[in-house]
C-alpha cells in the first residue's frame, strides 16, 4: 500500500520505530515498542480497511488497482495526493495509528492480557492522545470529501458503486459517549 513508517512522526510517533530522512542525514534516524514488522502488519490490515470505509469497496478497489497499473491514470495520482498529503500526513496514518496504539494498551501472554509496569516511571492513560488522533482523522476525511471528492465526483462516479458511505467516521471522546 502507500503508508510507510515516515508517516508515524510527531503526534503519531511510535516507539522503537526507525525513521530515516535523507533530507536531514543519518542523524535523523530515531529509535523510538512497536517495531517495523508489527507496524507493517497494522498498515497491511488497517490502511485497506480505512480506504474501504472512506471510498466504499468499489471505488477503493478501483483506486488500489489503478495505482498498481504500469501507467497510472492521473485521476488516481490526484486522489492519492488528496489522501496522502505530501507523504507526511494522512487520515489513513491516523486510522492505523489509532489501532496500533489501541492494540498496544495490553500485552498478550499465556495467562491472558497484561499491562506492563515500569521502574522509575508511571504508565499514563493514552485516551486523550487516541481521541485526538481519531478526531484529527475525522476532520481530514471531511476535508477530503468537501475539497476533493465532491468537486471531482463527475470524474470518479463511474468507478464508484453505491456502497460509499459518508458517515463511517464520527468523532469520539475519552468517555465513550
Amino acid at each position: 500500500m502507500i503508508l510507510t513508517n515516515t508517516y508515524f512522526q510527531g503526534e503519531l510517533s511510535l516507539p522503537n520505530l526507525s525513521i530515516k530522512s535523507e533530507a536531514v542525514g543519518h542523524a535523523s534516524t530515531a529509535m523510538q515498542t512497536i517495531g517495523e514488522n508489527n507496524l507493517n502488519w497494522f498498515i497491511d490490515r488497517y490502511e485497506k480497511e480505512f480506504l474501504y470505509k472512506l471510498l466504499g469497496n468499489t471505488l477503493s478497489n478501483s483506486f488500489i488497482n489503478g495505482l498498481a497499473e504500469p501507467t497510472v491514470n492521473q485521476i488516481w495520482i490526484d486522489m492519492k495526493n488528496a489522501i496522502y498529503k505530501d507523504g507526511k500526513y494522512s487520515p489513513a496514518a491516523n486510522y492505523v495509528y489509532y489501532w496500533v496504539k489501541r492494540d498496544g494498551r495490553t500485552q498478550s501472554s499465556v495467562d491472558g492480557e497484561k499491562i506492563g509496569t515500569q521502574n522509575y516511571s508511571e504508565i499514563a492513560k493514552d485516551a486523550d492522545k487516541l481521541v485526538k488522533a481519531w478526531n484529527s482523522m475525522c476532520v481530514m476525511v471531511i476535508n477530503f470529501y468537501c475539497e476533493f471528492l465532491d468537486p471531482h465526483w463527475d470524474v470518479y462516479k463511474e468507478y464508484a458503486g453505491n456502497d460509499i458511505r459518508f458517515n463511517n467516521f464520527n468523532k469520539i471522546n475519552p468517555f465513550g459517549i
